[in-house]
Parts: C-alpha cells; sequence; structure tokens
C-alpha cells in the first residue's frame, strides 16, 4: 500500500474514532555506504525504509503511535493507540497541532535519485589510494567512506497543512594513520554536499593526511595559563556540547543557565550566534519543522546579546511567546522536541594565521576529546584531553599532545577576543548542522607536564 492510500484510510479512521485533531507524519530515507580497505569495499550498507508516526490531541493531551507497515490493519491501529495514549497521559502542559497558516520559504527541487553503486565503490579506492600516496609516513587508512542519502518528510493534518521536504546528501570521510619513530598519529577528514560533486577529495586527503603527519613528535607543555585559539572544528564541537543550553524545553525544566535572560549581555560583542534553516552552506534545507511551522532565521546572541531560546508549539505556548520554528523529531518514532538546523557562530575577517599574529605566544587547540564525559551541559564547565599547537612569536609552532584543557563555556563566550573568517559546519545529525569559525579566546587554564 503507498503513502496516499495509507493516509486516506488513517483519516478515515480517525473521523470514526470521533478524532477533531490529528496529525500524520511521514518519513522515507534511502543510504548507500561504501568502506574502502586495503585495495577492496571492506565495509558496503544499502538501507531503505519508510515509517508514520500518528498523533492526536484529546483535552489538550496528545497520543502518538508509529508503524513501518503500510496497510488497513496498521492504519486503524495506529490511531486507536494514540487516542488511548492520550486520554491515560497526565501531562499538565497542553499540546499543539499547527494550523498552517504560515508562507513557506520555496526549497529547490531535490533529485532523490541514488548514484549507480560503481561511482562511490571507485571514488572510496581512488580516496584510499591517494591518502597512501600522499606521504610516505601513512602506514594505514581506516574509516575510508563514500556515502549518500535521500529523504523525505510529509507533515498531514487536519487543519489541512500538507508539507512535504526532500533532502539529498553525499558524505565522504577518511582517517590516516602515519608513523615516524615509532610515534604513531591519526587524522580525519571530511567532505560534504548536496551532490556528488561537491565532494573535495584532495581537501579530504590533504586534512586526513595532514593533521596526522603535523602531529608526529608532538610534545607535552607545562602546566599554566595559555591564550588560546580554538580552531572552528573545536569550536563548532564545544557549541553542539553546549547545545541544550538553548532549548526552551531544557530551560523551562530548569536545566538551562540562560532561563530568563533574554536580552542581557552573555558574549563578547563579537559573538553572533544564528540559526538559519536556509543557510546555502548546509545540506538539509528546512522550509518548515516537525511541528509545520514556517521556519526562518534568527540571531540567538546578536553582538553578545541573548536574545531567544529555541522553541517549538508546546514550549512556546508554556512560555507565551512565538514558537521559532525550531520542533525537531530525531526520527519518526521519536516525540516532538527541539533543535536547531544550521546553528553557527557569524564568521569576522581574520585567518587564524592572523589571530596567531594578534596573540604572539599561545595554543592553538585543534582536537578535543572526551566532550560527554569531560562536559557539564548545565553548568556549562568542561576539561577535555586536547591536543594541538604551541603558537611562538605569531607563528604556529611545535605539535602538543597529552594535555588537558579546562574551562567553561558561559565565560569562554564572555572571553572571545577575535573570530575567525574560517566558518565550518560539521557533519550532519538529522536536520541539525553546527558551525563556527576559530576563535581567540583570551587565556585559558591547561594541565601538561
Amino acid at each position: 500500500m503507498n503513502f496516499e492510500d495509507f493516509k486516506a484510510l488513517v483519516i478515515k479512521t480517525a473521523q470514526q474514532c470521533g478524532l477533531k485533531e490529528y496529525e500524520l507524519y511521514y518519513s522515507h530515507v534511502e543510504e548507500n555506504s561504501y568502506t574502502a580497505y586495503k585495495g577492496e569495499i571492506d565495509q558496503l550498507s544499502n538501507t531503505c525504509g519508510d515509517g508514520a508516526n500518528f498523533r492526536c490531541l484529546v483535552d489538550g493531551k496528545m497520543g502518538y503511535a508509529a508503524t513501518e507497515l503500510f496497510c488497513a490493519e496498521e492504519a486503524e491501529r495506529i490511531v486507536k493507540d494514540a487516542q488511548k495514549c492520550a486520554l491515560v497521559l497526565e501531562s499538565e502542559d497542553p499540546d499543539f497541532l499547527y494550523d498552517g497558516k504560515d508562507e513557506y520559504v520555496s526549497v529547490e527541487e531535490v533529485d532523490q535519485t541514488l548514484q549507480p553503486a560503481k561511482l562511490p565503490i571507485q571514488a572510496a579506492l581512488e580516496l584510499e589510494k591517494f591518502c597512501y600516496a600522499a606521504d610516505s609516513r601513512v602506514t594505514s587508512v581506516s574509516d575510508c567512506t563514500f556515502a549518500e542519502a535521500v529523504s523525505e518528510k510529509r507533515i498531514v493534518n487536519s487543519h489541512g497543512l500538507d508539507l512535504c521536504g526532500k533532502s539529498h546528501m553525499h558524505i565522504a570521510y577518511a582517517q590516516a594513520t602515519a608513523e615516524e619513530n615509532g610515534d604513531v598519529q591519526a587524522g580525519f577528514g571530511i567532505s560534504f554536499g548536496n551532490k556528488a560533486a561537491d565532494i573535495d577529495t584532495d581537501f579530504i586527503v590533504k586534512e586526513s593526511v595532514g593533521d596526522a603527519v603535523d602531529m608526529l613528535g608532538a610534545t607535552s607543555i607545562p602546566s599554566g595559563k595559555y591564550k588560546v585559539v580554538i580552531s572552528n572544528t573545536q569550536a563548532a564541537a564545544l557549541l553542539s556540547t553546549f547545545l541544550d543550553v538553548f532549548s526552551a524545553d531544557q530551560a523551562q525544566k530548569g536545566l538551562s543557565l540562560l532561563a530568563g535572560k533574554e536580552n542581557t549581555p552573555i558574549a563578547s560583542e563579537l559573538v553572533t550566534l544564528c540559526d538559519d534553516p536556509m543557510c546555502e552552506k548546509v545540506c538539509c534545507k528546512a522550509a518548515f519543522d516537525a511541528d509545520g511551522v514556517a521556519t526562518y532565521r534568527k540571531n540567538v546572541i546578536e553582538k553578545g546579546v541573548f536574545k531567544t531560546l529555541l522553541y517549538n508549539l508546546k514550549t512556546a505556548h508554556k512560555a507565551g511567546v512565538k514558537s521559532t520554528g525550531n520542533a525537531y523529531r530525531g526520527s519518526y518514532k521519536a516525540k516532538v522536541s527541539t533543535a536547531p538546523f544550521a546553528f553557527y557562530i557569524e564568521p569576522g575577517t581574520k585567518t587564524p594565521e592572523e589571530m596567531f599574529a594578534d596573540i604572539g605566544d599561545g595554543l592553538y587547540v585543534t582536537e578535543l576529546n572526551g566532550m560527554h564525559a569531560g562536559a557539564n551541559a548545565v553548568t556549562g564547565d568542561f576539561s577535555l584531553a586536547a591536543k594541538g599547537f604551541l603558537i611562538k612569536d605569531g607563528k604556529r609552532d611545535h605539535a602538543v599532545k597529552e594535555i588537558t584543557l579546562a574551562g567553561n563555556f558561559f565565560s569562554l563566550l564572555k572571553s572571545v577576543e577575535e573570530v575567525g573568517k574560517d566558518l565550518r559546519f560539521s557533519m550532519p545529525a538529522g536536520t541539525t548542522q553546527i558551525g563556527a569559525p576559530s576563535l581567540s579566546v583570551g587565556e585559558m587554564t591547561v594541565a601538561g607536564e
């Protein structure tokens, strides 16, 4: 049974059950992934899946039920199960379904055709070969992968809402390991985009091999206070780790220190943090969120001043404000939560090299590890294993390892002294991508020798 026939049966059943407000959410995903190892395709994955989630309102309470089977029996089951679920809920916070009165931005039509397998297979094998050829010290190349995914989402509800969003994403990455005089170091490179042509193989090779080779011979440094420049990838990783502090849901649960801080300075005037669902630099553009609310660009922090939390319909009603269009579903089975789309710190004007020159002597952090164990998402405190390079006389010097960087996320935002021009986004996680340029953040505590 196709989705249109299934949808008709669900609506018919909902009406027969006396439901006045209901919604059907549909998800279709196809993914192909090919990994090369020692000149052969070592792993391959080809998946295709459809799923639907029905939710309905009964006395202001929302019931959910999901299925992967599209047949008459399941159409009836998910409606009745969702209705039963709503009847037994004890939540005091009312839920809502959207009436769809927004104007939605037009998104460019996305081709949903996956490449023939021979193309990504050949690309993965060539990427591995190029990594080995880039430097004689490369001893192994792992996770040398080309992956492709297409997805479609539909939201149909009793208010007449009928929305469809599609995406097509290509990702390639590799991890190179280099060895010299018994010292072994690894580097990772990644490239992604909406088209196969967006994949930059040369960049992946340069980044993965370069990161590994550059760290050979790394040493620790004495403990102390150092002026620090955090690379774009690691600034984005920190932002991702503390993402929940910007969620209205977390704030309403008492789990965000930003609750009630709107229109107060919380960061350096150099920091503007925005969420732009139609950002040209990201893979998954979104004209609507998981509630069906139209998305739009918004500054969460504007020149250091905190402007807004991220809201869905439910949390917005509780706060007495409008939804910011940030409802999110991790999958068709999941309940609606909150998340950004393209969430990034706006870039400045200087290159990392110019930032090194400005601080004179310090530390350039290019890798942070232990984000989940070493960071407290509520207080903002973190203590993380780090690697990078010393900065001497305004230039990048020798590699540094076996150090720990300690600080506080909120204090770090306030201490930003320079924002780089090298904005870069992380790999997509669902419909969310996090981006940042390099940040010069003043003095930080470093534990080393």
